[in-house]
């Protein structure tokens, strides 16, 4: 039922319909329940929306889109010159299927780029057009601040992808939790603030 009213509604056959079993799963639904939008209301026009309430409402119903699609498949290609002795290595993905990332291009910071592919076959030549030497140090990642930490935990958990996108995903606690799992850290002697001298 939801299956078939969640194709119809979108126009198009794009979901997987494992995916929509596993989304609307009664038997592991406990304390907290998923936002989800009214099926009438994916037919309504929301241009009548204050601009705030339009940008949750689409937020709530491609992150509802996003849980139904396919996997984003991407294909990798490697090219691997070599020079007296050394190995120069570029890589190239270009993605095959969007999958599921379709729905979330609006709240990712990456933009799409189209890459074109060397046009080289195995045993060419290559020159050198221009040479340059860099010298670059690597710095030790910076101590956490309360600030910075509270980001690293409501992000944690987050795959590549989810990198780039400017929404909560997984995440250690619930934003009202993180704060005291972090006072109980530093009670418990785990960790310690240090004030700047």
């Amino acid at each position: 039922m939801i299956e078939s009213t969640v194709n119809n509604i979108i126009g198009k056959n794009d979901f997987d319909t494992e995916r929509i079993k596993v989304v609307f799963n009664s038997e592991k639904v406990t304390d907290h329940h998923a936002i989800i939008p009214t099926i009438s209301s994916l037919n309504k026009d929301i241009s009548n929306l204050p601009e705030s309430e339009a940008k949750v409402y689409r937020l709530i119903t491609n992150k509802l889109y996003a849980s139904f699609g396919y996997p984003l498949v991407e294909n990798t290609t490697k090219i691997v010159a070599e020079f007296d002795g050394f190995e120069f290595i570029n890589t190239y993905k270009i993605i095959a299927e969007e999958g599921f990332t379709k729905y979330l291009e609006e709240y990712t910071s990456k933009k799409k780029e189209d890459i074109q592919l060397p046009d080289v076959k195995i045993g060419d030549f290559l020159y050198i057009e221009n040479k340059d030497i860099k010298e670059k140090y690597t710095n030790p990642p910076k101590h956490f601040t309360e600030d910075t930490l509270l980001k690293a935990m409501e992000i944690a958990g987050n795959d590549e992808l989810v990198k780039d996108v400017e929404i909560e995903r997984k995440g250690l606690g619930t934003p009202a939790t993180r704060a005291g799992i972090i006072e109980n850290l530093i009670y418990k002697g785990y960790i310690k603030e240090k004030r700047k001298t």
